[in-house]
């Protein structure tokens, strides 16, 4: 469904796309002195910068959406995450920068949002001493929390694509320091992979991942988002650079959901009372 800043900008287009398909259709002419090879270029020139200016005006209405979403929260720009290389999405590649970022309070803590952006980062010298470097960028739409240090170490909860069966999971739990862990619910063990620190404790992880946190979770797994949780900072993440009010409403919603299970979780049986 396009918005109304969408529609108002390939309107605006038009004259580009007509002119586009004159430009495509003269060379289309002058290459093959055909006329039917001439408005097939004017037609393959003008639907391709159509398709562009429809790119450009989607990703316009985003980054104006995602501008209202944060000025709705009075969050304030930042150009770097509270805690970062926190997590192991958080330390990926060789070089990481945090674009449009902005920070506030979500549900009582301080939290950030933001386009991370990691590259890997490889440099080759040619015959003549000159080096040659190449960046591949990789997009991530992320809102990080901070919960403070709670009972468990270390957790990632990701989308299970497929092929990422019990077997993958076993297969990663050997050659890494997390392991799988399967809960009781099969909606959630189908829609997501849970590893946890090795020497994390069964019991806390029940705690955490109670009913009602699973019901939220598997309702909303058709977001893609990943859930990363270490040294008391709590990442959420989905592949991208996205600013559609939807996703950034269940990054929110997920991220204060899985805060407040870690919390309540630490709480002992005393500090319950004592409240």
């Amino acid at each position: 469904m396009s918005t109304s800043h969408q529609t108002g900008a390939l309107a605006g287009a038009w004259p580009v796309v007509a002119l586009g398909g004159i430009v495509a259709g003269a060379v289309g002419a002058f290459a093959t002195h055909n006329l039917w090879a001439s408005l097939a270029c004017m037609a393959l020139g003008a639907g391709g910068i159509m398709l562009l200016a429809d790119r450009a005006a989607r990703q316009q209405a985003e980054d104006e959406a995602y501008a209202a979403w944060v000025e709705a929260r009075g969050w304030e720009p930042v150009r770097n995450l509270p805690a970062a290389l926190v997590t192991s999405l958080l330390r990926c590649g060789d070089a990481r920068r945090l674009e449009d970022g902005y920070v506030g309070l979500l549900d009582g803590r301080t939290a950030a949002v933001g386009h991370f952006v990691w590259e890997t980062v490889t440099q080759e010298v040619d015959d003549y001493g000159n080096v040659h470097e190449t960046r591949v960028p990789h997009d991530h739409t992320v809102l990080e929390t901070l919960t403070g240090l709670q009972s468990m170490v270390r957790l990632t909860l990701a989308p299970r694509g497929f092929g990422e069966g019990r077997i993958a999971d076993s297969l990663e739990s050997l050659m890494t320091t997390d392991r799988a862990v399967e809960l009781e619910s099969a909606e959630l063990r189908e829609a997501y992979r849970l590893f946890v620190a090795d020497q994390e404790s069964e019991l806390v992880v029940r705690d955490v991942f109670t009913p009602s946190l699973i019901v939220r979770l598997v309702e909303l797994a058709d977001a893609g988002i990943t859930v990363e949780f270490e040294t008391g900072a709590l990442v959420c993440s989905v592949r991208g650079h996205s600013g559609d009010p939807g996703l950034l409403d269940a990054l929110a919603e997920i991220s204060a959901a899985v805060a407040d299970a870690l919390c309540a979780a630490s709480i002992t049986p005393s500090q319950a009372q004592a409240s």
